[in-house]
């Protein structure tokens, strides 16, 4: 389907849950949307006009619609969590819209034991990309941290529990941001 009348993420969520897409969570201006068999996808939530490109990258995740006019602003996304993407009138706010967008995805990937969900391969930018880290919740941190270094090592988390001496719950808890482990803990998980 092709959409040349303004399309905001209101329009979209409603597409998308039409589409059979349902709402896994509502974080600062984003719906997490899931569907069995497709990755995780954030829609900014507000009444504005999203972009071109940010329309594109929704459009390529979930199959459901496109626009064709090119519009202004900043379209972005998190080249290590596929799927990731979101927009915003300035850099700032753009910063601020990825962050929302990115923290929801995590959490609702973490709650749901998504395995092998994060990529840690190293992100080579195109030409006039801008490539910049963004500052996550600690507790978002630590968790991911602790899932990546797990499925490196090959390990479930019962394994994962047996190697260092704990409960498998203790690893879920962490692996979901429930609980954060101590500084000791935290380097035995991520070094095992």
């Amino acid at each position: 389907m092709v959409y040349s009348l303004t399309m905001t993420g209101k329009n979209v969520v409603k597409m998308l849950k039409n589409e059979g897409w349902e709402i896994k969570r509502i974080t600062g201006s984003h719906y997490i949307m899931k569907k069995e068999g497709y990755r995780l996808v954030p829609v900014p939530y507000h009444s504005k006009e999203l972009k071109t490109g940010l329309l594109k990258a929704i459009s390529k995740q979930t199959g459901v619609f496109k626009k064709d006019e090119e519009s202004g602003g900043y379209v972005v996304f998190c080249p290590s969590l596929e799927g990731v993407f979101s927009q915003g009138e300035t850099l700032e706010e753009a910063r601020e819209m990825i962050r929302d967008a990115l923290e929801g995805v995590i959490e609702v990937a973490l709650e749901d034991d998504l395995e092998n969900y994060f990529s840690t391969t190293e992100y080579i930018p195109k030409e006039g990309e801008i490539v910049e880290p963004i500052e996550l919740k600690k507790k978002l941190q630590v968790a991911v941290s602790i899932k990546i270094a797990r499925e490196r090592q090959g390990y479930t988390q019962q394994q994962m529990a047996e190697k260092v001496g704990i409960k498998q719950q203790n690893i879920s808890r962490y692996e979901k941001g429930k609980v954060i482990p101590s500084a000791d803990r935290f380097l035995e998980l991520v070094g095992a």
